[in-house]
């Protein structure tokens, strides 16, 4: 079975942007929008921000959703984990830019 599970964790007054809130149905919408955006990776850099066994290593990347560019950060002991922080940063960007734009033109 297909589910989305929401985590709402960022949001100490339940508001996404100040003055915009979205309910339960709008963010599973948001969600399955997200899902079908295609991003093709402009720009990808690695650099070490401490030094050490468990240096920390962070990653900054620019993607191109549909002619919508967007960055992202993200950072970590492990590559991986520090580039999917900066993708998911970048898809935080390009939902709020969405949720914007929804709100701006209305549903």
């Amino acid at each position: 079975m297909d589910r989305v599970i929401v985590f709402d964790t960022t949001l100490r007054d339940g508001e996404q942007a100040a003055g915009f809130s979205m309910n339960t149905m709008e963010k599973l919408e948001m969600a399955r929008q997200l899902a079908r955006l295609k991003g093709r990776l402009q720009d990808y850099s690695l650099r070490s921000a401490t030094s050490g066994k468990d240096a920390i290593g962070e990653v900054a990347m620019k993607i191109d959703f549909d002619g919508t560019v967007v960055s992202g950060k993200g950072a970590s002991t492990d590559v991986i984990e520090a580039s999917a922080r900066a993708y998911l940063s970048a898809l935080n960007r390009i939902a709020r830019s969405s949720s914007q734009r929804m709100k701006e033109v209305g549903p």
